[in-house]
């Protein structure tokens, strides 16, 4: 369920950021390494250059008022699971996020 609720914010977020742009770009990978999973989302956004720390504050929002809450969200969910890492990072024009899940033993 977190999952879910996790890549549910990722692409939301996404979505919005691009539709921001006169042409929209939104990419998505889902890929599996020897030792985890990775899934990475990358947007194009519209506006002035992000703060990414900032993005994070619960009720900070670039798309408006009463808004804000989904990536505060996406952090509490992350920071839940020792084997679950998430990166947010801006580079050459886009919004990147990487959400690597470590393989974990069912023994």
């Amino acid at each position: 369920m977190s999952l879910c609720r996790s890549l549910g914010i990722i692409l939301d977020n996404g979505i919005e950021g691009a539709q921001m742009c006169e042409v929209p770009v939104l990419e998505i990978a889902f890929i599996t390494l020897p030792s985890s999973y990775l899934i990475v989302a990358k947007n194009n956004y519209g506006g002035d250059c992000l703060n990414v720390e900032q993005l994070y504050e619960n009720g900070f929002s670039t798309k408006g008022s009463n808004r804000g809450l989904g990536l505060g969200i996406l952090r509490e969910i992350v920071e839940q699971y020792d084997h679950i890492h998430l990166s947010t990072f801006i580079e050459a024009g886009y919004f990147i996020q990487e959400m690597e899940i470590e393989k974990v033993d069912d023994d």
